[in-house]
């Protein structure tokens, strides 16, 4: 353990020897949790800086409209008697 973490277990222990309201007997306890949290912290710092920047997107595709089911259907002509003496 090199001295810089050593500082911070140290310090992460005395806080939570305060936070326990001083109360003597668990300082074993309070210096392996420190460790933990420490050593997680430090791992956790060196996952996120060294993490790839993410390559930057496509540009997006223009959306063409989706096609319906509402063709234009032949519209009928409306038969007259006029039209009808017509084909005769």
């Amino acid at each position: 353990m090199n001295e810089m973490t050593k500082k911070k277990v140290e310090q992460r222990a005395y806080e939570l020897f305060v936070k326990r309201g001083g109360v003597h007997g668990y300082h074993l306890e309070d210096w392996l949790r420190a460790e933990r949290e420490v050593t997680a912290l430090s791992s956790l710092r060196m996952v996120v800086t060294e993490t790839p920047q993410p390559v930057p997107a496509a540009p997006a595709k223009k959306k063409v409209p989706a096609k319906t089911d509402t063709a234009k259907k032949p519209v009928a002509k409306a038969t007259t008697r006029a039209s009808k003496a017509k084909k005769v």
